[in-house]
């Protein structure tokens, strides 16, 4: 399990969170959000970090899961870095 701290600006405090995907052969976290919490601040405080300890970051919202339901093949190639 991939724990990251993340300083949470609401709160002000140090808290912890597990991301919803997380696949080391890419090191790529990958968020789902629901719309209200998609453009939070702890939300956004959760991704800075995550990036800022080098991952690579997907977040998705309903818009996202749409496409991707739609074609998977795009979220392979993002992931892989490849272009379309």
């Amino acid at each position: 399990t991939l724990l990251i701290p993340y300083f949470d600006t609401n709160r002000n405090l140090v808290a912890s969170t597990i991301p919803d995907f997380y696949l080391p052969k890419y090191n790529v976290v990958i968020e789902v959000k629901s719309n209200g919490l998609l453009n939070s601040t702890q939300t956004k405080d959760k991704m800075d970090a995550i990036k800022g300890m080098g991952y690579n970051t997907f977040l998705f919202g309903y818009k996202q899961i749409r496409l991707i339901h739609d074609s998977p093949e795009r979220l392979v190639k993002a992931i892989k870095n490849e272009k379309s």
